[in-house]
């Protein structure tokens, strides 16, 4: 997971304080190879004597920024899904980078603060918006469980690693309908890269 600094809170002086939110560097995937990127953050009031730094998405809507909490995991498993799909298998390029964009679409699915399952689905934090830190125990099993594989991971155990993430983001029975769409997709995915590796040249 990425490590990073994402604000520098000052004090007023009164009892309250603002945050300067850096925006965070890493290594992550971009026009089909690996590469340096930048996610920028906001400051967000949590009440009137605090506020957070959240990450949002480089395509702001009209009414302001997209806020995206899960920016930081999102990129993350982009970046790993990138590397088994597209980075291993370069004699089926153009085959797996839709497969990718396939994939890319179900982790926008699952993570994106303005999917309706966001009302729905008990899934608490302290404020309205989770932080990252919140997020990162929300999800420990499953990407304590993908980091152990390391980067020579398969396939499988990736997809291992983030249906089990699914199960984290879609727990409870108001949310259960999501989670099995959600893993049926996946599986679907699966299913179709199986057929292009397996597939005579």
């Amino acid at each position: 997971m990425l490590r990073c600094i994402v604000q520098s809170c000052v004090d007023n002086g009164d009892g309250t304080f603002f945050c300067k939110c850096r925006p965070i560097h890493f290594t992550g995937w971009k026009s089909n190879e690996i590469s340096r990127k930048t996610i920028q953050l906001i400051e967000l009031p949590t009440n009137l004597n605090s506020s957070m730094c959240v990450p949002i998405k480089l395509k702001s809507s009209k009414s302001g920024p997209n806020i995206f909490p899960y920016a930081i995991i999102y990129e993350f498993f982009k970046l790993k899904f990138g590397r088994v799909l597209v980075l291993k298998n370069k004699q089926r390029t153009s085959e797996m980078e839709e497969m990718f964009k396939r994939q890319v679409l179900l982790l926008d699915n699952v993570m994106r603060s303005d999917h309706k399952m966001w009302k729905k689905c008990e899934f608490k934090c302290a404020q309205p918006v989770c932080s990252l830190t919140e997020l990162r125990q929300y999800h420990h099993t499953s990407l304590s469980m993908i980091k152990s594989f390391g980067n020579e991971m398969s396939l499988q155990d990736l997809v291992n690693g983030f249906n089990v993430f699914i199960k984290e983001r879609t727990f409870g029975p108001n949310c259960a309908a999501f989670g099995s769409k959600f893993l049926k997709r996946q599986k679907r995915i699966v299913r179709r890269v199986d057929k292009i590796l397996n597939k005579s040249d």
